[in-house]
């Protein structure tokens, strides 16, 4: 199971960032596609954000937070999101999503940032 209640938050977010990862691999034509036209189609743009969001929900409940510490999530599976989709749409991104290191580093910069906001 991706999000085990007795997983540390760091692994569920590692978990979290590689299942992603995989799955954008795996249906890479549908979420282009999806992006691509979704701009003209306003049901297909919320349908990708209903997943976004869906998975967000799940991960807070995964890492157990709640009230103004969801901000923190939303704002994590945003940037998650982002380089996903600039891994699709653009060939010529820095980098692409097929790639295991780049998908590792983007798993240590969402670890950081959730450790970073914990401390404050």
């Amino acid at each position: 199971n991706l999000f085990e209640p007795s997983a540390e938050p760091e692994q569920i977010i590692r978990a979290f960032v590689i299942s992603s990862a995989e799955n954008f691999r795996k249906h890479r034509g549908l979420f282009r596609a999806i992006v691509e036209r979704g701009f003209d189609h306003p049901l297909a743009m919320k349908t990708i954000f209903g997943f976004r969001d869906r998975f967000a929900t799940a991960l807070e409940k995964a890492l157990r937070v709640s009230g103004e510490s969801t901000v923190n999530i939303r704002a994590m599976t945003q940037m998650i999101y982002g380089f996903l989709i600039v891994g699709i749409l653009n060939k010529e991104a820095p980098k692409q999503i097929n790639d295991a290191r780049a998908v590792n580093a983007l798993a240590d910069a969402c670890v950081a940032y959730i450790h970073s906001e914990r401390r404050e």
